[in-house]
Parts: structure tokens; sequence; C-alpha cells
């Protein structure tokens, strides 16, 4: 079914894919970001960018506006989603009050132009660390126990999700919340800094406990598809993951053996940094979500990832490189 949709945040990590699926299957396209990123190589017909922020006003109505479905993936402002350490009050302040107030925006311009469908993109980081339980959408959150994402992260993620549920019940706007958990793509993943550490012989540092069932960006984007327009999804929030539990202490083992790497493995120990296991059989059960991408594909990744690193090592370096 043909549609017009904005993906604010679109040019990101998760953005960028379902810009591409959406124009694939031959829909008219608007992304609201910063900058093209992920998309600045990508031209289309039917796609058009509005760059700037979800703080302003102005540009948030144009984009809006005459569009069917708003997907909102951005996280304001902070790049990479940085930890503070040491806590800093105004940069903690910041992240919370903008995007609460650019959730805000987005929110209203969808109320006031009719929009049939919000998709708000959340996190499994909102449960917070609750250690050896499966945790579903009726389970009890603690953001502010975990720092993953930021000291402020989940915190900001939870109050948006609330939010958005207001607009639904309260404002009669169709809302779906979309809990993801740990997305990679073939080409960006967050093993990558284990990996180098273990082509150079470094100690591998892993945080003891940490873990989780990530989720390959082909079945996240395939949520997103399945969730568009359902009525059965209105008003629901919804846990995404891949079909399996990894744990970071295994995955390390096996860069280690797949590198043929003498590096050991040094433990650390986060208490506000662990697995969050997530129960998905909701979203099997409504949408028929059915993520295929485990083990194999992650672990095929890797040893890909590992693969190109040395080819564009031996080229660029002397014969007597260390791989």
């Amino acid at each position: 079914m043909f549609m017009r949709a904005l993906v604010v945040g679109g040019a990101g990590l998760v953005g960028s894919h379902l810009v591409e699926a959406l124009l694939n299957d031959g829909n008219e396209v608007r992304v609201l970001d910063l900058e093209k990123r992920f998309l600045v190589d990508t031209e289309h017909p039917k796609l058009v960018f509005f760059i700037g922020n979800m703080l302003d006003k102005k540009m948030v109505d144009r984009a809006v506006a005459g569009v069917d479905v708003v997907y909102h993936l951005a996280h304001a402002p902070l790049a990479g989603h940085e930890v503070y350490d040491p806590f800093r009050f105004e940069d903690t302040l910041r992240e919370f009050a903008e995007n609460i107030t650019g959730t805000a925006y987005l929110l209203e311009a969808s109320r006031r132009h009719c929009v049939k469908h919000f998709i708000y993109t959340s996190s499994a980081v909102v449960y917070g660390v609750q250690e050896g339980k499966e945790l579903n959408e009726e389970s009890c959150c603690h953001p502010e126990n975990v720092t993953i994402g930021g000291r402020v992260y989940g915190i900001t993620k939870l109050a948006a999700e609330r939010y958005c549920l207001l607009y639904h019940f309260q404002l009669g706007l169709p809302v779906t919340i979309l809990r993801l958990h740990g997305v990679y793509r073939s080409e960006r993943f967050h093993l990558t800094k284990l990996i180098h550490q273990a082509l150079e012989g470094k100690p591998l540092q892993v945080v003891e406990g940490t873990g989780g069932q990530y989720a390959h960006i082909e079945d996240v984007i395939q949520a997103y598809l399945l969730v568009t327009l359902n009525k059965e999804a209105y008003g629901q929030i919804f846990n995404i993951a891949g079909p399996c539990k990894f744990d970071e202490l295994d995955l390390a083992q096996f860069i280690i053996e797949k590198t043929n790497s003498q590096s050991s493995i040094e433990t650390v120990s986060d208490p506000t940094n662990q697995m969050i296991l997530i129960d998905i059989s909701k979203a099997r059960e409504i949408l028929n979500y059915n993520p295929k991408k485990g083990k194999n594909v992650l672990e095929t990744t890797i040893q890909n990832y590992i693969k190109s690193l040395r080819k564009a090592y031996h080229k660029n370096c002397p014969p007597n490189a260390p791989f």
C-alpha cells in the first residue's frame, strides 16, 4: 500500500535502512535529520531531505504536513549516546529536555496534520538492570539503574514513551512504541573495538555479565514494516530483539579464536551495564514478527569484519606487519 512517510533520524544507523526499505516498496519518503550521514550517497526521485533539528518547530511542521506515517528514530543531541563520566548536570539536563521537547513538537504536528500512525523508537534500556528476569512489555521499568547508552538515555526514552501514549489515549493519535534491543548491521556493530584489540594482541576488556538478544538490522526493519498502519498495534508497546541470547564473554572468546590472537580477556565489573533479557512473544503473536538472523549471522559478521581489516592492513602496511 502506497504511503507518504517521514523518518525522523532517517539518516542514522537504523533509519537509513528503513528509508531504503520504504523507497523499495514504492513509497514517498521524507527524512528529517541534522545531516545526510548514511544516506549521503542516496538519491531517489521519491526521497526528500529536511536538514535540520527536531527542535525547529517550523521545520517539523513542514516535514510532517501531508504525510501518513511518522517514524521517530531520532535521539538528540549527543552522537554516540556519550556516557558522562563524571556526571555533568548541564549535559544530562540538555539531553533529556531537548529530546522530550523535540518529541512533543513531532507529536503535536502529527495530531494537527491528522497523521495516520506515529511510531516511536524506544529501547530495551528502559527496563534497566533486572538480573535473571525475562522482561515483557508489562514489566516494571528501572532505567535509573543503567548507564547503557548514557546516564539519562533510558530515562529519556521512557519519558518520551509516556508522552507518546498520552497523545494516543487522550488525544486520539494512533501511536505505537518499539523497544529495540542491540541493533547491528553487517558493516557496523559494537564489537569492533574487541576485534581491534585481538588483532593487536592487546587484552580484550569485557564487562562481566554483559550481552543480550542482539537484533540484525534486517529483522528490525521487518518489525517496522509489520507494525506500520496495523490497527492492532495502535496504543501498544512491542519488544523487538533477535532470536537468541549472546554472552559478551563468549563472543570475546570467539573473536580470539578467529583472529588467532594471543590476547587475554580482562573482565571488569559494572553493575549499571548488565545483560537485559526481553520477551518478544507479544510481537510474534500480534505482528507476526519472526526474527531469523541469529548466532550464525553474527558470527559471520564478525569473521567478515576480521577479513576486511586484515585485507586493508596488509594493503597499507609493510611486510612485517603484526597481522
